[in-house]
């Protein structure tokens, strides 16, 4: 399997794995300034345990400066994406954690299929879309009814806010990729990548968020005021928000790195991390799970495999043989219409 594959994969699972704590997160903190105060801190974390992969790696801090501001661009949306879903949760969206999940990873494959095609010149054939179509088809069962009866909630505007977070910072990522193997930055190492980034990028989601807390009466005193649990806990979660942002972060950096389409990347990724957060949700926050919930999370098994890309892993697994089966006469029915 291709490495770009195995990265989006485990990013996926990593950012399932961040959005519960997420929840656990934004159930604690009373105020927005303390939403504020776990995402410095979760930068902080991040700037720290960079700095010191890097300097372990004899990785220099100070790269050329297009890559420096790539990378505080990348942390910037980073920090949206983390406030917002710290908000998200604190404002009720732990009522179901598969539908703020569906609104933050399915509403993004269709921007994701223009940008593919207009800022990076990916082909996007039948198959692509008709993958996409399934994924969001599946998205949708999902999305239970009742989480959004009775008007529409504050907490679905922030998860909304959240996707296009989440789909600038995949933009500069894979500008940044795109960038490098035309020549126009300076190519930086796979270590780079990982802990370099994830300096800078904590060190503009640090700013962005003691900003918040300075120019804020409330985040004065943010400490003085009552948390619903201990600050340790708090903190504790934070470093494992900060430990899985680092890893989805890098495997994103890096799965760009090594070619991953802008578009298809988006089917395998959604699954990884709806099935983590809607599973992990079920198993922590003890939201029901229906039929209708598994259904629309098995559907994403054909919405990747029926891409060209998916297709030569279809041998892989005895359920992929099956699904193998079932769509291959739609697969080559498509194939000859384009």
């Amino acid at each position: 399997m291709d490495t770009w594959l195995w990265l989006t994969i485990s990013e996926g699972c990593l950012l399932g794995t961040m959005k519960i704590f997420h929840g656990l997160v934004g159930n604690l903190s009373p105020t927005l300034c303390h939403v504020a105060f776990a995402t410095a801190l979760v930068g902080f974390l991040q700037m720290a345990i960079g700095f010191l992969g890097a300097r372990v790696r004899n990785e220099k801090v100070l790269i050329h400066r297009y890559n420096i501001a790539g990378f505080l661009v990348f942390g910037l949306f980073g920090f949206f994406a983390t406030l917002f879903s710290f908000l998200a949760f604190r404002y009720g969206a732990r009522a179901d954690m598969g539908t703020n999940t569906f609104i933050v990873s399915i509403l993004i494959i269709a921007p994701a299929a223009l940008i593919g095609r207009f800022a990076f010149h990916e082909d996007i054939q039948w198959r692509q879309c008709f993958g996409g179509l399934i994924a969001v088809l599946g998205g949708a069962i999902l999305l239970s009814p009742a989480a959004l009866a009775g008007g529409f909630p504050v907490w679905v505007w922030w998860s909304l806010v959240t996707m296009l977070a989440a789909s600038g910072s995949a933009t500069t990522a894979k500008t940044l990729a795109y960038l490098t193997k035309a020549g126009k930055i300076v190519r930086v190492s796979t270590y780079a990548n990982i802990f370099v980034l994830n300096f800078w990028g904590g060190v503009a989601v640090s700013a962005c968020s003691l900003g918040i807390l300075l120019f804020s009466v409330e985040g004065r005193t943010v400490l003085g005021y009552a948390w619903h649990h201990p600050p340790w806990t708090v903190g504790g979660y934070a470093l494992v928000v900060a430990v899985t942002n680092m890893g989805w972060w890098s495997c994103r950096q890096v799965g760009f790195q090594y070619g991953a389409p802008y578009f298809f990347r988006m089917l395998p990724w959604s699954a990884c991390f709806l099935g983590t957060a809607t599973f992990g949700g079920v198993l922590i926050f003890h939201d029901p799970l229906p039929a209708t919930k598994i259904l629309g999370l098995l559907l994403f098994l054909p919405a990747i495999f029926v891409h060209e890309a998916g297709w030569r892993y279809c041998s892989l697994a005895p359920v992929a043989k099956i699904f193998h089966a079932l769509l291959s006469p739609l697969h080559h029915g498509l194939e000859r219409k384009v």
